[in-house]
């Protein structure tokens, strides 16, 4: 029930946020309060890396200053009013305007703080009119970034580990990594990590190959190195292979697989082990 409520939330908000967007201003016509050259002038130590002019009456402005995060800020021309998205430490990347109210940006994984870096995802802005800070009206709603199975990603950075168990789900499977063993001091420095990770399609997007630099594989995983999807409609079985100083694992594909989700996970303490999942959906349900 509460997941209920939080969509039910969320669906109102947005559809406050497509309304407002698409109502017509009342009143005689009104002269701009602001310019864009004066919004230039609100950034003297900072680079402008973009604008986006909205109706002729709002504009979005990516900035950035040295060494921190680009950030994004929307401009009412007529009223002067500013809003800042609350994108924190997080790069981020433009990717969809719907209007005034509601804009959408692609987090890269990447923060300024941190070496840190994590799979891409979304990050839904609306602008919530029950709040009465002008600077900080839009509430943020992170939303997973599904693939489809063509698509290639992956990440630069990570940890060596050693891959102890991977776990076949109803719609995902996950890789469970620990430390060598001597090596806890450098897996456990500042946070755990995944090895960088590399996925994609191979054979006409029959198979899925999930490559981790730098890994090892603990002992037995499966037999032989295979597990079965059992009853996982996505995949038939999956190979895990140890392969020129890194794991790869081979996941032979069903038909049903269209799309497919990953991002990072870590178990609680006191092991804080991370992991890797991925989830498949098919093409039909998007």
């Amino acid at each position: 029930m509460r997941g209920f409520g939080l969509i039910k939330f969320i669906s109102v908000l947005m559809i406050a946020a497509v309304t407002a967007g698409c109502a017509a201003q009342p009143g005689k016509e009104q002269t701009s309060k602001l310019t864009v050259e004066e919004i230039k002038n609100n950034y003297p130590d900072e680079k402008i890396l973009d604008i986006h002019e909205l109706e002729s009456r709002y504009v979005l402005v990516e900035v950035q200053r040295d060494t921190y995060a680009n950030r994004f800020e929307l401009y009412n021309l007529e009223t002067g009013e500013r809003d800042v998205l609350p994108t924190g430490v997080e790069y981020t990347e433009l990717h969809e305007i719907v209007n005034q109210n509601h804009v959408v940006l692609l987090a890269t994984g990447r923060d300024s703080e941190s070496s840190y870096q994590n799979f891409p995802y979304y990050k839904r802005f609306i602008k919530n009119s029950g709040v009465d800070d002008k600077d900080n009206s839009f509430i943020c709603i992170n939303e997973d970034r599904y693939l489809d199975i063509g698509e290639k990603t992956g990440t630069d950075s990570g940890k060596r580990g050693v891959l102890s168990a991977v776990i076949v789900g109803l719609e995902s499977v996950e890789f469970l990594f620990k430390p060598e063993r001597g090596k806890e001091a450098g897996f456990y420095a500042a946070f755990t990590d995944i090895p960088a990770t590399e996925i994609m399609a191979e054979e006409d997007n029959s198979v899925m190959l999930v490559r981790f630099e730098d890994a090892a594989v603990e002992g037995a995983v499966g037999y032989n190195g295979i597990l079965y999807g059992g009853d996982n409609p996505y995949f038939s079985r999956l190979e895990v292979r140890e392969e020129d100083s890194g794991v790869s694992v081979y996941i032979h594909l069903t038909e049903s697989a269209g799309r497919y989700l990953v991002k990072k996970g870590r178990l609680p303490l006191p092991t804080g082990f991370p992991y890797l999942h991925l989830e498949f959906r098919s093409g039909l349900e998007f």
